[in-house]
């Protein structure tokens, strides 16, 4: 998913294992029993729940060219 991602941003691209927030991820883990992944698209910015939230969209449409790039890559 690392490649991918790279791949997609044309430059390699940071990896760190975490979340923050209530996120809970890990129900996926524990059902599947499969590594999960989490893309956040979002700017460092957005204030996320508050009076002010803000999305860039140049970071959604980012987001989606790497999520396509990275669902490419799977072997289904």
């Amino acid at each position: 998913m690392a490649a991918s991602a790279s791949r997609a941003a044309g430059e390699p691209v940071d990896v760190l294992p975490m979340m923050g927030a209530s996120v809970l991820i890990f129900l996926f883990d524990q059902a599947f029993h499969k590594p999960v992944i989490g893309l956040p698209i979002v700017n460092h910015d957005n204030n996320q729940h508050a009076a002010n939230e803000n999305a860039r969209l140049q970071n959604l449409w980012g987001g989606v060219e790497s999520y396509a790039a990275m669902m490419a890559d799977l072997s289904w």
